[in-house]
């Protein structure tokens, strides 16, 4: 048993990992040599290592890294996209950024697109990109209060590329259409 202190200390030094992780990740990607893989399964080992926390629980990273490299390789857009997504708002984002200059997605603004039952989230990098259209091209404030409505043209995403991540319900292996036409 430990105490909330502790645990929120795990989640810290497990977020300290994966960033590692990530960082290893990229550098082996970018030069597949040995050395950078003992290294890369070395941080994935240290990023298990790490017991459960407050909001985190443990990882299971390096029993799966030859097949996540695999596919990575591969350019597997489905495992490179939920792998980003993952990576994404971890500080400093350094591990994110190397591997995004990697990935098939490397000129693209990612977002991932959550529809629950009657609901919807989005993250990824969308914030970003309205913060630096908002804040940084019109020089308004972002962070202290005020609203905005931001109009876009209908045709700004006609070439977007749309990647299926997953569902959350169970069984379910793939897209599935909206609609009959």
């Amino acid at each position: 048993m430990s105490d909330g202190i502790t645990d929120s200390y795990r989640d810290q030094r497990r977020a300290e990992a994966y960033e590692e992780f990530l960082c290893r990740l990229a550098d082996y990607i970018e030069n597949p040599i040995e050395e950078n893989l003992t290294v890369l399964k070395s941080a994935g080992e240290q990023t298990d290592g790490v017991p459960r926390g407050l909001v985190s629980g443990r990882t299971d990273i390096s029993s799966g890294i030859e097949d996540l490299l695999k596919a990575l390789f591969e350019n597997d857009e489905r495992i490179w996209g939920k792998l980003l997504l993952n990576a994404h708002g971890g500080y400093p984002e350094e591990g994110f950024r190397k591997l995004k200059r990697l990935s098939p997605f490397k000129d693209k603004i990612i977002v991932e697109v959550d529809y629950g039952i009657g609901f919807v989230s989005l993250s990824g990098e969308f914030q970003n990109l309205i913060d630096k259209v908002i804040g940084g091209a019109h020089n308004m404030k972002t962070y202290d209060g005020d609203s905005y409505m931001l109009a876009i043209p209908n045709d700004v995403l006609k070439d977007a590329n749309v990647v299926w991540l997953k569902c959350g319900i169970g069984g379910v292996k793939g897209s599935r259409k909206a609609r009959e036409k």
